[in-house]
């Protein structure tokens, strides 16, 4: 059973193969409506911040980092027996604030029930519980600003390196924290393990099933605890 130690794999080759970014300033809401839903445009991941927009076109490392946060969230779905409702990369909109972004991952948790079967509209439907940000190369627009806008309560970000959490407060603004109200049995430093541990053994099959031997010998108990 692997246990949380440090791997000795360096992480530098994420940072060599970052997403390449490219920043427009003074672009229409209309128009940014208009170039997100161009065809040729649907491989592209956009952050819209009042009239400057971001286009990135993720990296193969980006790609691998995001999809291995949804499989290690979906594994402890699975072991733990929560609801996870996995939304991935759906542009959310907030027109009248003038914001939209499309994270690496986003995910219902406590709110599952409410979107269970349904094609979620912001207007009346909650935010998604938790939105992951892939940052091995960083964005020039500022991701929570956004975020606060579209009311997701938990942001997590990974360079590849550090792990950060962070929450919504009830001014709007985001504090970082040391623990997830998401994932509250599941601590920051076990995260950046199994993302590490990941790029180290570079067998998604076998990393997936140490994942759930891990959630099975650890995090069970862990919750079961009085």
């Amino acid at each position: 059973m692997a246990s949380i130690v440090e791997p000795q794999k360096s992480r530098l080759a994420w940072k060599q193969d970052a997403p390449h970014r490219i920043l427009l300033h003074n672009i229409s809401w209309n128009l940014y409506e208009q170039i997100r839903e161009e065809e040729s445009n649907w491989g592209l991941r956009m952050s819209y911040d009042d009239g400057d927009l971001e286009i990135m076109s993720p990296s193969q490392s980006h790609g691998e980092i995001e999809a291995r946060f949804g499989i290690f969230l979906m594994e402890l779905a699975d072991v733990l027996d929560f609801p996870c409702k996995v939304v991935g990369n759906t542009t959310w909109k907030k027109p009248w604030a003038r914001k939209a972004k499309e994270a690496d991952g986003s995910y219902y948790l406590a709110n599952y029930l409410r979107v269970r079967h349904k094609k979620i509209d912001l207007n009346v439907d909650p935010p998604p519980d938790l939105a992951v940000e892939v940052e091995i190369s960083r964005s020039v627009l500022n991701a929570l600003d956004i975020y606060a806008a579209i009311g997701v309560p938990e942001i997590w970000r990974f360079d590849g390196e550090v792990f950060h959490i962070h929450q919504r407060q009830a001014d709007g603004t985001y504090l970082e924290m040391n623990r997830s109200e998401a994932l509250p049995f599941v601590r920051p430093d076990e995260v950046v393990y199994w993302m590490s541990r990941a790029e180290e053994m570079d067998d998604d099959m076998a990393w997936k099933r140490e994942v759930r031997e891990w959630a099975r010998a650890v995090l069970v108990p862990r919750l079961e605890q009085p």
